[in-house]
């Protein structure tokens, strides 16, 4: 059995799954923001020169766009940093470790972001693709 947390939409008797930073009240909302298609997609991953590894329907998306805490931000400057300073479009990581560490420092980067969106927005996760 789940430990999950879960509430039942009113509207549509669907149950929702609340995510641990997350709480009843704001699922139903973020339920219902779904119905309306109000619910932002943003892709995950880094691509040169834009400094934030987020994209839209419309293009880049900035941190503060999205609102993002300082915190985050400057840990997303980091990684980014990391990312320009490291990896090679022709011949990519140096090593399989740093790409890896890379990667894993970018799953917690997305877990973060994902909590602070989660209102508006889904975050996907797509700086894996990053291997060569």
């Amino acid at each position: 059995m789940s430990d999950d947390l879960r509430v039942v939409d009113p509207v549509t008797q669907v149950e929702l799954v609340v995510p641990v930073y997350g709480t009843p009240e704001r699922a139903i909302r973020r339920a219902a923001l779904a119905r309306e298609g109000l619910i932002r997609t943003i892709r995950f991953y880094p691509d040169w020169p834009h400094l934030w590894p987020f994209w839209g329907e419309k293009g880049e998306v900035s941190a503060e766009d999205l609102g993002l805490s300082e915190s985050l931000q400057e840990d997303l400057r980091r990684w980014f940093e990391k990312w320009n300073a490291t990896f090679r479009y022709d011949t990519g990581w140096p090593t399989a470790a740093t790409g890896e560490a890379w990667m894993s420092v970018g799953d917690d980067l997305v877990y973060r972001v994902q909590q602070e969106v989660w209102d508006f927005a889904d975050v996907r996760a797509e700086h894996r693709g990053f291997q060569t």
